[in-house]
C-alpha cells in the first residue's frame, strides 16, 4: 500500500519541537532535584559502619549526636568521658577507634604542662594504616574563630581542613582555638580531671611522632621511660551493639 506523507507547516513543526523541549526540560529539572535530594540524604543523614560480624549498617548521622560514655584506663588512673553532640563526624570516628581497640597500650607522646596531652598513634602499624583515611570536618568548624575549648576537652588534631584521622588531644587548661578543624568531640568528667594532672609532662613535645610510627613503643620505653600510656578505652554504652 502506498504511504501517505503529510507535510507539516513550519509553524506546526516549531510547536511540536517546543512542546518536546519543554517536556525534556521539565524532566531534567525533576531528575536534578531527585539527585540533589538523594545526595543530601547520603551525605548528611546517613552514615555507614561495619559491625564486628562484618555486617554493613546504615545509620542516621543524628545517632552520633547523642551523648556516649567512654572509660579510659591510663598508667596514672582511670578517667571517664562523655561525647558532645556538636561534632557527629568526629564522635563517630572516635567511637569506631574505641570499639576497634585502637587505643590499647598507646603512648601519650605529647604532654605539655598546662596546655594539652596528645595520643593517637598505635603501636600496631596495621591499625595506623587501617584508620589513616581522614574524615571531613564537622559543620561547627565553620564557626567564627577564635573559640575556646575548656579544660578536659577532647578534640582531634589535624594538619589542615579535613585531615582528622586518629590523633586526639585533651586540654589541660582553657585553650583558645583558631584552627577550624579542632572541634570538641567530648570532655573528661569533672571528678576525673585530677588524673590528667598526674600525667608526666617532663618531655613536653620532644617526642617525634615519626619515631613512634617507625619504631613503636619499645623505642619510647627505652628513650622516654617516663611517658604515660593509655592502657585501654572502652564504650560503656555501645551504639552499634544497641542497634535493632
Amino acid at each position: 500500500a502506498a504511504r501517505t506523507c503529510v507535510r507539516f507547516s513550519g509553524l506546526a513543526v516549531a510547536m511540536v519541537h517546543s512542546f518536546y523541549m519543554l517536556n525534556l526540560w521539565i524532566w531534567w529539572i525533576w531528575r536534578m532535584a531527585a539527585i540533589a535530594a538523594a545526595t543530601v540524604v547520603n551525605q548528611e543523614s546517613i552514615v555507614v559502619s561495619l559491625s564486628d560480624s562484618g555486617m554493613v549498617r546504615r545509620e542516621k548521622l543524628e545517632k552520633w549526636s547523642q551523648k556516649w560514655h567512654v572509660k579510659c584506663e591510663t598508667t596514672k588512673g582511670t578517667f571517664h568521658l562523655q561525647t558532645t553532640p556538636e561534632s557527629p563526624q568526629g564522635v563517630r570516628r572516635f567511637l569506631d577507634l574505641v570499639r576497634d581497640g585502637f587505643f590499647r597500650d598507646q603512648a601519650i607522646f605529647r604532654a605539655v604542662r598546662g596546655s594539652l596531652v596528645q595520643f593517637g598513634i598505635s603501636d600496631a602499624r596495621e591499625l595506623n594504616e587501617k584508620w589513616s583515611p581522614s574524615i571531613p570536618d564537622d559543620a561547627v568548624a565553620q564557626a567564627v574563630a577564635p573559640r575556646r575549648l575548656p579544660r578536659g576537652t577532647l578534640s582531634f588534631a589535624g594538619t589542615g581542613p579535613h585531615t582528622r584521622n586518629t590523633q586526639i588531644f585533651i586540654t589541660l587548661s582553657d585553650q583558645a582555638i583558631t584552627k577550624p578543624w579542632e572541634t570538641a568531640i567530648g570532655h573528661v568528667l569533672e571528678e576525673d580531671l585530677p588524673v590528667l594532672d598526674r600525667l608526666f609532662t617532663g618531655y613536653a613535645d620532644a617526642v617525634d611522632p615519626e619515631d613512634l610510627r617507625q619504631h613503636g613503643n619499645d623505642f619510647l620505653r627505652e628513650f622516654y621511660p617516663c611517658l604515660d600510656y593509655i592502657q585501654s578505652c572502652s564504650l560503656l554504652d555501645d551504639p552499634i551493639a544497641n542497634l535493632s
